[in-house]
């Protein structure tokens, strides 16, 4: 049974609206193009070797599947943790893993998306990055990453709620989080 969240948002990227028809109508041409060459006639004496359009026609279809996969930003917040995926790439990580929360001034800014690993302090460092939008950082313990970095609409109100989950383990020694009555904040409407 999938639980109910505390939080939850979908970024858009901006562009994706126009990237996706245009990779996608591209695609179809040059396989139609590569297709009707070899099963029918070339268009001209002299065409494009047949090769060269399905070669493309590939390349396009994974730029069609890229936009498609990363067009997305999806966000949820839970009692048991925090979910962060682009398309099929999903980070989740529980509260316990988490050491400190921070949003992040100016830092990361890019035109496209961004899903870097880079290294920082021997470790790897995880972005889920919307352009335009604010960041949150996650520092980690006991992970393959050190720190995760995500885009978000209302930094303060996901930092807000974060803490309140990060408190609430920690103080009680994780009674209130995973499994117990308290699902959330009290009014998480209010975070």
């Amino acid at each position: 049974m999938k639980e109910k969240p505390v939080y939850s948002e979908n970024l858009k990227l901006p562009y994706a609206i126009i990237m996706k028809p245009i990779f996608g109508l591209l695609c179809m041409g040059f396989f139609g193009l590569f297709w009707y060459q070899r099963y029918a006639d070339p268009l001209l004496p002299e065409a494009i070797p047949n090769w060269i359009n399905l070669i493309l026609s590939i390349l396009l279809l994974r730029f069609f599947l890229l936009a498609l996969n990363f067009s997305t930003l999806h966000l949820e917040i839970t009692s048991r943790g925090i979910l962060i995926s682009f398309g099929l790439i999903k980070r989740n990580i529980e509260w316990k893993f988490i050491e400190d929360c921070r949003i992040l001034q100016g830092r990361f800014r890019a035109i496209w998306w961004r899903l870097p690993l880079d290294r920082s302090g021997g470790k790897w460092r995880n972005v889920f990055q919307i352009p335009g939008y604010p960041q949150i950082s996650l520092r980690v313990k006991k992970q393959r990453f050190i720190e995760v970095i995500f885009s978000t609409r209302e930094p303060e109100k996901v930092k807000r709620i974060i803490e309140y989950f990060f408190t609430e383990l920690t103080s009680n020694g994780g009674s209130n989080v995973p499994g117990s009555e308290v699902v959330g904040p009290p009014n998480s409407d209010n975070y």
